[in-house]
């Protein structure tokens, strides 16, 4: 993968393309309370390589990358679309994913733009993963346009009723039965305690018994 150094890319104050907004936490616990209640379907998706799908008009903006060739030749590209590290990729994508949704018939609701609906389907988005609550053919119905949208297996999807789904870094279950959800973070703390060698780490209990 190609990632470009967005740290030297010149950023202008009050440049909306630079906002990713994601869905609230308190609202996305609202959709998964709501979904389960009613006993809805539930199902994450990602997109994959999400930024790399949205586009740069050039007649308005040219951003320029700088790339050696096989013989060691410095070259110029002028990008056509965006790329990781690019620092207004999270705004573009969103931008992208956001016109595409409306095309589709969704609208997002006044106080989250991360939040959509079409009446029908739900769908609350963080950057480029999303949960989908529906009833029906809802969720295969939209999965099937962003299909057609991105390409061919550019959508990845796994269920999250009564199963232990990882989502957004957290482990969810929805129990239909019980009309539950549980989330629980500790496969994110296991990952982050081996990867630092801190998994044979002294830890104590929070919060901490202040000392004297």
């Amino acid at each position: 993968r190609v990632v470009v150094r967005g740290c030297e890319q010149a950023r202008e104050e009050g440049d909306d393309r630079w906002k990713a907004p994601t869905v609230k936490s308190s609202l996305l616990k609202m959709v998964a309370i709501k979904a389960v209640s009613e006993g809805k379907q539930v199902i994450a998706a990602d997109i994959k390589q999400a930024f790399l799908k949205s586009e740069i008009d050039t007649e308005v903006e040219q951003i320029y990358i700088k790339l050696m060739d096989e013989l060691g030749q410095i070259r110029y590209y002028m990008l056509a679309k965006g790329l990781y590290g690019l620092r207004s990729s999270p705004g573009r994508w969103f931008a992208r994913f956001s016109a595409d949704l409306r095309a589709y018939g969704f609208r997002s609701f006044p106080y989250d733009p991360c939040l959509w609906t079409n009446g029908v389907t739900t769908l609350a988005v963080h950057v480029d993963d999303s949960m989908i609550v529906s009833t029906g053919p809802g969720c295969e119905d939209l999965i099937r346009y962003l299909t057609k949208c991105y390409g061919p297996g550019s959508v990845n999807i796994k269920p999250m009723s009564d199963v232990d789904a990882h989502f957004l870094g957290s482990t969810w279950h929805f129990n239909t039965t019980d009309r539950t959800v549980t989330i629980k973070q500790t496969t994110k703390i296991d990952e982050l305690l081996d990867g630092t060698g801190m998994r044979d780490c002294n830890g104590v209990d929070t919060p901490a018994v202040a000392n004297g």
